[in-house]
């Protein structure tokens, strides 16, 4: 038979996946899907036709692929083999903007800190990694535009002035606060716009209990990492009480830097070099010496 013959009679179609397969890929390793069914799904009434798993998975392959609005949602998946990478039959056309608006709604329902702190502790079991300390930190999103709420609050938290690590003090902002290991989030939460990092510190004491209990982490190896804002005589303490080891920086304002500030200079020669690369790839050299001491009856 003639191969321009047969030629004519093979339909073909192209697909551009880009990055959407891997994600989807990762999303079934990490048991995302699973996690979202589990959590999202009714028990009572009609189950949706595309489930909230799969819909998860296709809002990650579009945000770290493509980051297609939701209104436009339908012609990203014009070129997405749908049923090769996430298994459904589902067609372009019904990946509307009200589907994916309306898991967005029971996603928040459900609680995403919940369901999220579910993903990382799949993750780290699925990689065989261990905890051995958390970075906690936060930064400021400033926000545009009029919100309808009285005084710019939605449910718990206040979109309201506050320091700004973008350096716009002129404007309104909400702050999130994120805990990482290994370079992996571990907890993250929305805080108000005005929420102060001592604050932020305080409560992430006890949020960092239930990271620890969840991935079955010992505190006896186990550091809390923040920054100076964490070193208060509450947050010590606090920290003290749960039996939670902690690498901080005390302010040079505290009378207890002042002395171990003053006694270095006088024991420099004492001093050992110690040489770290930054992130630039520079080697930066620093002196060190050890001090125990206390601070408020606590050692440090």
């Amino acid at each position: 038979m003639d191969k321009e013959l047969l030629l004519e009679n093979i339909e073909m179609e192209a697909y551009s996946h880009g990055k959407a397969t891997l994600v989807a890929g990762m999303c079934k390793k990490l048991n995302i899907i699973n996690i979202f069914d589990k959590y999202l799904t009714k028990q009572n009434g009609r189950k949706p036709d595309i489930s909230y798993g799969i819909i998860a998975q296709m809002m990650l392959a579009n945000l770290c692929h493509s980051r297609r609005p939701l209104y436009l949602m339908d012609e990203y998946f014009e070129h997405i083999d749908i049923e090769g990478i996430f298994n459904s039959d589902a067609k372009p056309y019904n990946l509307t903007d009200d589907r994916f608006g309306c898991f967005l709604d029971n996603f928040h329902e459900a609680d995403p800190r919940k369901i999220f702190s579910e993903i990382s502790m799949s993750a780290f079991a699925t990689y065989g990694l261990s905890i051995k300390n958390i970075n906690y930190d936060t930064t400021s999103k400033v926000m545009w535009g009029q919100y309808e709420t009285e005084e710019g609050k939605i449910g718990e938290i206040s979109i309201d002035y506050g320091y700004s690590k973008d350096k716009r003090n002129d404007k309104k902002q909400i702050k999130i606060g994120i805990g990482t290991a290994n370079g992996i989030v571990v907890d993250a939460k929305v805080l108000s716009g005005n929420t102060d990092d001592k604050t932020y510190n305080n409560d992430a004491i006890d949020d960092v209990n239930e990271v620890l209990a969840k991935s079955r982490t010992s505190k006896d190896s186990f550091y809390y990492v923040a920054d100076s804002a964490f070193f208060t005589e509450e947050n010590i303490k606090k920290a003290n009480g749960r039996y939670i080891k902690f690498i901080t920086r005390a302010p040079e304002t505290t009378n207890m830097s002042k002395i171990y500030i003053g006694k270095f200079f006088s024991e420099r020669q004492l001093a050992k070099d110690v040489v770290f690369e930054n992130a630039q790839g520079k080697e930066v050299k620093y002196q060190v010496l050890d001090y125990k001491a206390e601070y408020k009856g606590i050692p440090v």
